[in-house]
């Protein structure tokens, strides 16, 4: 009897594990975590460029705007004289012009042009090259004649259709009393509604002159910055400087100056003036003399 009873009981408990073992294997599966399927999904929205479901980041502000460059400042540089008028000159060993003014101040007025900020300064040439600037050819005055005057008032012209800001212009000093005489002059225009500023910007170009040469090793006399009325005892002011009378037909209508670059009618002075290294050195300074002048300094 009791064998029985143990042999029912062994059969109940196979059976109760049979039935959980089925049971076990029909179970539904457990869902993964909810953090690690979100994770899977950021991934691939990063990768394939899709929405996310996530909180929207929080704009970048934009960085602020620049303030904008104030326009360039129109320089006119006149380098005097060209094409038939040739300036003075130096005399080689023949008696024969071998240094002309003209090319050494168009030399020296490019290379003004091109050490400036084109950022900051908008640089016209009167001239480009050995021309004049009256081309073609005009009688501005109305004498009947095409001469010298004419082409001064081209220059002034220039100067005043490209609203130019301030003038300068390059010359070089001739004396009869040749190697007795040489320096440096620079001159402006006293009776001009802005005589003050071009005071102040020719004493800026005459020390930038003294400073460049004594840089190349040449000690320049400093002659004088000067009222240019001071050069004709009747008064009258240099052409491209002076107020709108006599022959003008319009004066310039900005600050200037002209310089005289010494004389090139002084043997040591010619050569100086012939040397590229030289002519470099003066443009240097021609163009840090017009950068002091708008800085104020």
């Amino acid at each position: 009897m009791q064998s029985k009873i143990s042999h029912l009981l062994f059969v109940v408990v196979a059976a109760c594990l049979l039935l959980l073992t089925a049971c076990g294997d029909n179970a539904t599966p457990v869902p993964a975590q909810s953090g690690a399927s979100s994770a899977g999904s950021k991934e691939e929205s990063m990768l394939l460029g899709t929405a996310t479901t996530g909180p929207a980041p929080t704009p970048t502000d934009l960085p602020p705007t620049s303030t904008p460059l104030p326009p360039p400042k129109v320089v006119i540089i006149d380098p005097g004289h060209g094409a038939e008028d040739w300036g003075t000159f130096h005399s080689d060993s023949q008696d024969q012009p071998d240094i002309l003014e003209k090319t050494v101040v168009l030399k020296i007025a490019q290379k003004i042009e091109a050490k400036m900020d084109p950022t900051a300064f908008k640089v016209i040439l009167t001239r480009t090259g050995d021309m004049s600037p009256n081309f073609p050819p005009q009688d501005f005055n109305g004498d009947g004649k095409i001469d010298q005057v004419d082409d001064l008032q081209a220059r002034i012209n220039i100067a005043n259709e490209n609203k130019g800001d301030l003038f300068l212009s390059l010359h070089i000093n001739s004396s009869e009393l040749g190697n007795e005489v040489g320096g440096l002059e620079t001159w402006y225009a006293g009776d001009r509604p802005f005589a003050a500023d071009s005071k102040r910007f020719a004493e800026l170009v005459q020390q930038k002159n003294l400073d460049s040469l004594a840089a190349v090793g040449y000690q320049a006399e400093n002659r004088k910055v000067a009222d240019d009325s001071d050069l004709d005892p009747s008064g009258q002011d240099i052409f491209v400087l002076g107020p709108d009378v006599g022959e003008h037909r319009g004066a310039t209508n900005m600050p200037g100056a002209l310089t005289e670059l010494l004389f090139l009618t002084n043997d040591h002075e010619a050569a100086l003036l012939n040397d590229d290294k030289v002519q470099d050195k003066l443009a240097e300074g021609l163009a840090g003399a017009i950068v002091e002048y708008f800085s104020g300094s």
